[in-house]
């Protein structure tokens, strides 16, 4: 028997049971990652009492979002005290089921801690902004770099340079650099504008760095990484400029929004780097086509997967990103 606690919703086995106490209300229902955020998950009244419940059943390793909608107005539920921050402005709540365990991401005390520098970039066409470059304490020459889109998020949602500062310390990592680049317009920049952008971040951006960084050009020593649209544009990156950035790191890359741009020129893959790809068996489309990428390249061993019952979230990109940073083997220029 498992059951992972008496907090709302309870879970037992396979079986979540939503409650809801209420006196008026009409309708309430619950919204979630596995609905698609559509308030589809019902909750039935007791008779003659303000009891709602609702029993649905999960994959018992799941960790998933929602909030309830009460007449129509969508609120955290009262009865569940974990909630998070849902990275749009506000917070959802969230339940996980017997057999899910937070991966933690490692925060050595004793690693000494790198150095956050800003750094002023306009791509040219769109607005100017704020770059972070992350240097470790412990630096060499020509080290290995890692560019992150939607760097901002990285950084305060993730605390990816605190990350950095302890893989580097226990050595499961060499000295890196990292630069964490925030969208100014993120749908025209990752989406309507792509091509221009990406064009300007590989070939304006990149040599910024190169010039003032002591980092390697080469490509083997060069990595993009992102979550969703973010996790789209890194492989573009790598399929459009291979002579640049060699590794990826995408997140739920949302490769649904122009499929034709990627899938068709995956195999083989460009280049001789690695390419890593994790997502959640609850996002969508997102989820069926991060599936056909992966039986594309069933078999190819610069490439590796990680599909996890969850959805679309920064809880699930922080805890997953320890092990796909490892993963990449970003290695300086020189070594083999």
């Amino acid at each position: 028997m498992l059951t992972r606690s008496t907090s709302c919703p309870l879970t037992h086995n396979k079986q979540v049971l939503f409650l809801a106490i209420h006196d008026t209300a009409k309708s309430i229902s619950a919204a979630g990652e596995w609905t698609d955020w559509q308030p589809s998950a019902v909750l039935e009244r007791l008779p003659d009492t303000s009891l709602w419940t609702g029993l649905l059943e999960f994959p018992i390793d799941a960790r998933l979002e929602y909030k309830l909608v009460i007449d129509g107005q969508w609120v955290l539920d009262p009865l569940n005290p974990n909630k998070v921050d849902n990275g749009v402005g506000g917070e959802n709540s969230w339940f996980g089921m017997p057999r899910y365990r937070e991966t933690p991401v490692p925060q050595d005390p004793k690693a000494p801690k790198g150095t956050l520098e800003q750094l002023a970039w306009q791509p040219k066409g769109f607005h100017a902004r704020t770059i972070s470059v992350y240097q470790p304490a412990r630096k060499s020459s020509r080290m290995p770099v890692l560019y992150f889109h939607d760097g901002t998020d990285y950084l305060n949602r993730v605390g990816v340079a605190r990350l950095f500062d302890t893989l580097i310390h226990q050595r499961k990592i060499e000295p890196l650099v990292a630069v964490f680049s925030p969208p100014i317009d993120r749908m025209a920049e990752y989406l309507r504008q792509r091509q221009a952008y990406l064009e300007q971040f590989a070939n304006d951006l990149t040599v910024k760095i190169s010039e003032r960084y002591a980092v390697s050009v080469h490509p083997h020593s060069t990595g993009s990484a992102g979550a969703s649209l973010g996790g789209f544009v890194s492989l573009l990156l790598a399929l459009d400029y291979p002579e640049r950035f060699g590794h990826v790191l995408s997140q739920s890359g949302a490769f649904q929004v122009d499929a034709q741009s990627v899938l068709p020129r995956l195999k083989p893959l460009p280049g001789k780097g690695r390419f890593w790809f994790d997502y959640g068996t609850y996002e969508s489309s997102l989820t069926e086509i991060n599936d056909r990428v992966q039986t594309m390249l069933k078999g190819e061993r610069r490439a590796k997967f990680k599909k996890q019952n969850q959805g679309h979230n920064w809880s699930a990109w922080k805890q997953r990103l320890p092990e796909a940073i490892q993963w990449l083997k970003l290695k300086s220029e020189g070594d083999s």
